[in-house]
């Protein structure tokens, strides 16, 4: 389906992933055993992609057989790991085939991507890995890190640090 993220989630520890039926900001590198930063809102499904708000970012993404989805944040497109990490509640952060979630105190120029786990069936079209970092398919802005590597998102294991990272934009900024 156009626009879905179609890469691989439940929580590798058997639980939600959220506390108080919220998101949760987390360092990274270890998203799954992270400490708590802060936390985000539910947000809301429409529109896809980030969407600048009052006071943060809205991001929205369409995934029909996502077990579970994760929120890259980044200071650096060439970052090895994402500086903080948002995982979503599928109780609170999920409308439908639509996950969605509000973090404040973003704001444009942001870099982010996203992780996503579920079934791995290539014949029915399934082919989630939770160690590749996803582009925002509805996203407007794309950074591409210095050692960007076609290769590494092809072959198993992780690519956060040569995947292209999608940027948050501030429409209201173009032409």
């Amino acid at each position: 389906m156009p626009g879905a993220v179609g890469g691989g989630a439940t929580a590798r520890d058997g639980t939600s992933g959220h506390a108080d039926d919220m998101a949760t900001i987390a360092f990274a590198p270890a998203p799954a055993r992270a400490s708590p930063l802060r936390t985000s809102e539910p947000g809301r499904p429409a529109p896809l992609g980030a969407s600048l708000n009052d006071g943060g970012v809205n991001f929205s993404v369409f995934s029909k057989h996502a077990a579970a989805i994760e929120l890259l944040l980044f200071d650096d497109v060439g970052q090895a790991e994402p500086a903080r990490v948002v995982r979503f509640d599928p109780v609170v952060n999920r409308s439908y085939h639509d996950w969605h979630v509000f973090v404040p105190g973003l704001k444009p120029g942001q870099l982010y991507g996203y992780r996503a786990d579920g079934p791995f069936d290539p014949e029915r079209g399934l082919r989630f890995d939770f160690e590749k970092v996803l582009l925002d398919s509805y996203g407007r802005g794309v950074a591409v890190p210095a050692h960007y590597s076609r290769e590494a998102a092809r072959r198993p294991g992780n690519n956060t640090a040569t995947a292209m990272k999608s940027v948050v934009v501030d429409p209201s900024t173009y032409d």
